[in-house]
């Protein structure tokens, strides 16, 4: 168990720095060490000079060791002056006491882990699970469904034990927590950037403490506002790689959400095991070229920095493998620049969905009550769709039994060797492996330039 206990303040020509001890038990009694801050700006537990074997001396030269005796107190390892005899050193700090190891340890912080959007949904499905039969509903048979962002938190969940057993069944449409853009690895740095829009004066190298105080005593209406305007005041490239206030992988501590890379988490199987409908749009990006002459400008940004297509989860560091890799990735795209296929990309596009645009059949078409106006193929579109998720949540089979509102089909399950899926349009339709060129494409990349471990893919 580590304790902290702050001893004093001293000012430096650069910053407050604190000392601090760290006191630890094991079998042999009790340590004292001192945390320290590398040369990298990184905080560190140091705990030097622990004995774990008798001093090797008179008797004891020449012999097998023996191991360590217990102590009383604490012993102090804070203290590093000792080093072993060698033929090539004169060093005055050479002693036959030298049976001792050094210990350093990242600091575990979990003074503000994150996750806590997440969290603060188990607690709410905690709640439904509770209380749902007071409304007339199930609590065994509760079914989580999430768009975009919402998506990400539906498959998140689904990777966390501690949402077990609170769900059993789960719809995720255009998201995923293995999507780049629903994960931040530069969460302690954002924090601490927001921290500093707040308060100007905030130091970077303030304690996790002193950051939460100044978070939790900022007005909420400053901290939206800030946060929204965030991608103005970073212009460290590595922070836009996906949205900047995102799930975490936590340190493992008792209320953790989230403590392994996600991809792991799904190559090992994920801890709820539910039945999952999952989808996307037929072009989930191109609402980007609504603005086109902005989009231009975007394109012709990675024209001329290929690199800049490569995304963190890739974990290239040098510039030369990010090009080669983005050269890679445009090609998937196009056959020559960008700026050359815009108008082609936005014709060819004409007539499909959007991101969330399939929300207005489920929810609400022009956001309206009333369907007199719209189109008959679009509210048998909503209808169809309805049911679809609602037969899902009330069976957990989309299509439970042949319907002529679904055309007689039946929704077949995704196998390892059958990849089906339904295609939702004026009819419809099963087919196979969606944008599975793309798909084939993305893989070849990533296995010829990406770096593993994955987190994202």
């Amino acid at each position: 168990m580590l304790t902290i206990k702050i001893l004093c303040g001293f000012i430096l020509t650069v910053s407050e720095v604190l000392s601090v001890e760290i006191f630890l038990n094991i079998p042999n009694g009790q340590i004292k060490g001192r945390q320290e801050v590398s040369a990298r700006n990184q905080t560190f537990y140091a705990f030097q000079q622990i004995p774990y074997g008798k001093p090797p001396i008179g008797k004891l030269r020449f012999r097998d060791p023996e191991p360590v005796d217990d102590w009383e107190g604490v012993f102090d390892a804070t203290v590093n002056d000792k080093v072993c005899y060698q033929i090539t050193s004169t060093s005055p700090l050479q002693t036959e006491d030298c049976l001792y190891v050094n210990v350093y340890t990242p600091v575990v912080n979990t003074v503000i882990p994150g996750n806590y959007g997440l969290k603060d949904q188990i607690l709410g499905l905690k709640w439904v699970k509770n209380n749902i039969k007071y409304f007339g509903g199930d609590p065994d048979k509760v079914t989580i469904f999430g768009l975009s962002a919402g998506a990400a938190s539906v498959t998140y969940l689904m990777m966390s034990k501690q949402s077990e057993g609170l769900y059993r069944g789960a719809i995720a449409e255009s998201g995923s927590a293995l999507t780049p853009w629903s994960y931040q690895r530069n969460h302690k740095e954002i924090a601490y950037k927001l921290a500093s829009f707040i308060d100007s004066n905030f130091s970077p190298n303030a304690t996790s403490e002193e950051l939460l105080e100044l978070l939790q005593n900022a007005p909420v209406n400053e901290i939206n506002t800030l946060a929204g305007e965030f991608p103005e005041g970073v212009g460290h490239e590595e922070l836009v790689q996906g949205y900047f206030f995102t799930p975490v992988i936590e340190p493992e501590h008792e209320n953790a959400f989230l403590t392994e890379r996600m991809y792991a988490v799904v190559e090992n199987g994920v801890p709820n095991k539910v039945p999952l409908v999952i989808g996307i749009c037929s072009e989930e990006q191109i609402g980007k070229a609504a603005d086109l002459e902005n989009f231009k400008i975007e394109m012709s940004q990675y024209d001329n920095d290929v690199a800049l297509l490569v995304n963190d989860n890739m974990h290239l560091t040098d510039h030369e493998s990010k090009t080669r890799a983005g050269e890679a990735i445009r090609k998937i795209y196009t056959d020559g620049l960008f700026v050359d296929d815009i108008g082609g990309a936005v014709r060819a596009s004409t007539g499909r969905v959007y991101h969330t645009e399939d929300k207005y059949y489920l929810w609400s078409i022009n956001n309206s009550s009333d369907l007199n106006s719209e189109d008959p193929k679009d509210i048998l579109t909503s209808e169809r769709y309805i049911t679809l998720f609602t037969d899902f949540a009330k069976t957990l089979n989309p299509t439970p039994q042949p319907s002529s509102l679904t055309q007689n089909l039946t929704w077949p399950k995704v196998t390892p060797d059958n990849f089906q899926f339904l295609n939702i349009d004026t009819d419809l339709e099963i087919q196979t492996n969606p944008k599975g060129k793309a798909y084939k494409d993305w893989v070849e990349v990533y296995e010829t330039f990406a770096v593993k471990p994955y987190d994202t893919f």
